[in-house]
């Protein structure tokens, strides 16, 4: 497990990031990943990391800032994710994918400056039993509850990719009924009615003598990039699954069939609601990336009756898969911090490159 992992260096003075973890598979690249970092906070100032969120050690009472939750850090699990806990600047929280980790978003700590706090949104039930929201509203109110424990106050900052994205919506929807502005609603590659996801999983249970979970767990081993050769013409079971993971170095080889069920009891939950969700306008302004696969006239159609306040509709290089990925990431990145510096959106434009 990557965070376990990130517990466990952090304790000899090793620092490496979640998404360190998950996109350098094997000990010699993540060992190349430390070479350069040290190398690199050497040529800054020797001797201290450049992240402090993932300093050795951990961070002391006086890093954190007042009402940080505590997440469990040897599970991964916990709702809220500290990517990087430091820096002046109101934090921007980013709502995981229909996987229910929020591990990736850590590759927009660099982009974004080290100025600005990034925090991850994680699903609940991904350490096991557990009760598994019924609704995208009832979830995003459960994460804004998070969000207040270390912002009680806006303007707030959103983002979220895919599934994330809808919730993000949808926690903009109820800041602003609360009175509450939002200054940032990024949302990468979504779909307001839930998308791709739901009809997967539907198409999966209706198929005749299929069991959905088989079907899901091999959507799982796409996302979280192991090859697909060893699945190829083959129903998945969780053994299998486990078989499949620990052969090929990636984030989950530490997970058991338990939690592997729990993954997948929780993105099954998640395709669920998204499936019900029925989304409402949101006032602000809102920025949206877009993949390949998404012309943006086609994005603009489903979210523009949603949006009331300015979309800016921005397509990048990279498919729906690779949105969470660091060069996709660095894109969205770059793009927040000029709009940031610039602070000057248009009330109820559209602008589509």
């Amino acid at each position: 497990m990557s965070i376990r992992l990130l517990s466990r260096l952090r304790r000899v003075g090793l620092v490496l990031t979640p998404q360190d973890v998950f996109e350098h598979k094997t000990v010699s690249a993540l060992a190349r990943v430390v070479r350069e970092t040290d190398r690199a906070d050497a040529a800054r100032r020797p001797g201290v990391p450049t992240d402090p969120s993932f300093q050795a050690g951990g961070d002391t009472p006086s890093d954190r800032r007042p009402g940080v939750r505590e997440t469990s850090e040897e599970t991964g699990g916990g709702v809220l994710l500290p990517l990087r806990e430091s820096g002046d600047e109101a934090p921007l929280f980013c709502v995981h994918p229909a996987v229910g980790f929020a591990w990736c978003y850590a590759g927009l700590t660099s982009p974004l400056g080290a100025d600005r706090p990034v925090y991850g949104l994680q699903a609940r039930g991904l350490d096991g039993p557990g009760v598994l929201p019924a609704s995208v509203r009832e979830m995003a109110a459960d994460y804004l509850d998070q969000v207040r424990s270390v912002q009680p106050t806006g303007p707030y900052h959103l983002l979220g990719w895919s599934f994330g994205g809808v919730v993000a919506h949808e926690m903009a929807v109820q800041l602003e009924e609360s009175g509450e502005s939002v200054e940032t609603l990024a949302i990468l590659d979504a779909h307001p009615t839930g998308g791709n996801v739901a009809d997967a999983v539907a198409s999966a249970e209706a198929a005749p003598g299929s069991v959905a979970g088989r079907d899901i767990l091999a959507l799982l081993l796409g996302f979280f990039g192991y090859g697909p050769s060893p699945r190829a013409g083959e129903s998945l079971t969780y053994p299998r699954f486990l078989e499949i993971t620990r052969t090929q170095e990636g984030p989950l080889a530490s997970f058991d069939e338990q939690r592997i069920a729990a993954l997948a009891a929780t993105f099954t939950n998640l395709a669920r609601i998204a499936d019900l969700h029925e989304p409402r306008p949101f006032g602000g302004n809102t920025v949206m990336f877009t993949a390949r696969e998404h012309p943006p006239e086609t994005v603009l159609g489903l979210w523009r009756p949603l949006i009331e306040g300015s979309l800016e509709v921005l397509p990048v290089d990279s498919t729906h898969m690779e949105m969470g990925r660091p060069a996709a990431l660095g894109v969205v990145g770059r793009v927040l911090v000029e709009r940031w510096a610039s602070r000057a959106p248009r009330k109820g434009s559209v602008n589509i490159p």
